[in-house]
Formats: structure tokens, C-alpha cells, sequence
């Protein structure tokens, strides 16, 4: 199975995946990169502050093969 990094970008900084994960295919890569954005909303959204979260999913040769973003802003 192929491997895949889950780069992680929000208001702390950067977090490089340097442990990857195998996965089969594409819809096994979006449920985890999906379950991430929710774990991050759920530990870092206040619902008062703007926030923004991108996870960027790299194949084992550093392609970029997906992204996830997820933003907040109320008005």
C-alpha cells in the first residue's frame, strides 16, 4: 500500500508528518484527512475568532496529492 503525509498548517504554525500513513486509495486518504479537520476543530475552533486549517497530503515521493481546508469567520 502506498504511504501518505499529512501536513498540517493552522494558527500555531506547521506541522510536518514525517510518519505517513498507508492507505489503499483516494476515498481511504480523504476520511482520514477529513477526520483530521474535525479533531483540529474540535480542540482549537472558539467560535468567536477567525480560523483557518490546511492539511496538505503528500505521496511517498513529496507530490502533492490532495488538500483540505477548513475556515471559520463569523459575521
Amino acid at each position: 500500500m502506498p504511504q501518505y503525509f499529512f501536513d498540517l498548517e493552522n494558527g500555531g504554525g506547521f506541522l510536518k508528518d514525517n510518519d505517513g500513513r498507508n492507505l489503499p486509495d483516494e476515498a481511504a486518504i480523504q476520511k482520514v484527512l477529513a477526520t483530521i479537520l474535525l479533531d483540529i476543530v474540535g480542540d482549537e475552533l472558539n467560535g468567536i475568532d477567525p480560523f483557518i486549517a490546511k492539511v496538505t497530503v503528500r505521496d511517498q515521493d513529496n507530490g502533492v496529492v490532495m488538500k483540505g481546508i477548513l475556515s471559520f469567520r463569523a459575521e
